[in-house]
């Protein structure tokens, strides 16, 4: 291949501007990552993204770039692309619940997307940090895989707050279960051949449930605390988010797909975001 001898702009650009970095080992000083700090200024948040998963060099660096932020920034929360739901026990994690050989089981379902090494960082800084840092899940519950991860801490809730609400549900679980899959992938396609009552009914179900969980916030507040009333809305709302992204993607492969209809997960996580 004949060497480039006529540099396009950006490669002007990126020459004049780019930083070398020392190394990628996140346990190592952080000293090269100091121009990062102009950048960050003022921010409340700061996105780190990659082009391709399961990159080795993407996770070590996504680490070291975690560690600056929090230990020479000030950031206080890790937001991941992950179910809310199922971030809820890891941030008691974090938090220090737990033992440390607790992590593989509570990640035992999930795609290994580099998280673990990430989590273990904040518990070990929170054990001296007088500032905790928190892990939050923005996403609805297994990548769009499975409703069930979010109507199960539903169903908890309303066992202690609203027992009459159990039996719708338990009939959204049922439903959930029989597409529910590890992946969007897995549970578009199963969700696809159920029979159109059964969409329907579900559908039903989880914005009958959305209401009046929201209608009756004063009753449930007084069986039980804000905090609570506030994380269990959120995972029906993710399980709503998650059946309407269903609904969604069914019809943008059948070619019949409203514009921009997917954008109801993105939706969900902007909005899960703003709330950390």
């Amino acid at each position: 291949m004949p060497a480039v001898t006529d540099p396009t702009p950006f490669t002007g650009w990126l020459q004049s501007h780019a930083t070398r970095l020392s190394h990628l080992d996140p346990g190592a000083p952080l000293d090269d990552l100091e121009p990062l700090r102009d950048l960050f200024d003022g921010a409340r948040v700061v996105a780190l993204g990659e082009h391709s998963h399961f990159i080795d060099e993407f996770a070590a660096m996504r680490r070291r770039i975690l560690r600056f932020l929090v230990e020479r920034c000030g950031f206080t929360v890790l937001a991941f692309e992950y179910g809310f739901s199922e971030g809820i026990p890891l941030d008691a994690w974090a938090q220090g619940q737990g033992a440390d050989g607790d992590l593989s089981a509570l990640l035992a379902s999930s795609v290994p997307i580099g998280l673990a090494e990430p989590l273990r960082f904040i518990r070990r800084h929170n054990r001296t940090a007088a500032t905790p840092v928190r892990f939050a899940g923005i996403d609805i519950p297994a990548a769009g895989g499975s409703l069930l991860p979010a109507l199960t801490p539903v169903a908890d809730y309303l066992r202690r707050i609203d027992p009459e609400a159990l039996p719708a549900v338990r009939s959204a679980v049922a439903i959930a279960a029989s597409f529910a899959g590890d992946s969007a992938a897995v549970a578009a396609p199963a969700w696809a051949r159920l029979a159109t009552t059964e969409q329907d009914t579900l559908s039903a179900l989880l914005t009958r449930l959305h209401i009046r969980f929201r209608a009756l916030k004063p009753l449930y507040l007084s069986r039980g605390d804000q905090q609570g009333y506030d994380s269990t809305l959120r995972c029906l709302e993710a399980a709503c988010h998650g059946d309407y992204t269903f609904r969604a993607m069914a019809a943008l492969f059948a070619g019949e797909g409203l514009t921009a209809d997917t954008s109801a997960r993105d939706l969900y996580m902007a909005e899960s975001l703003l709330g950390t």
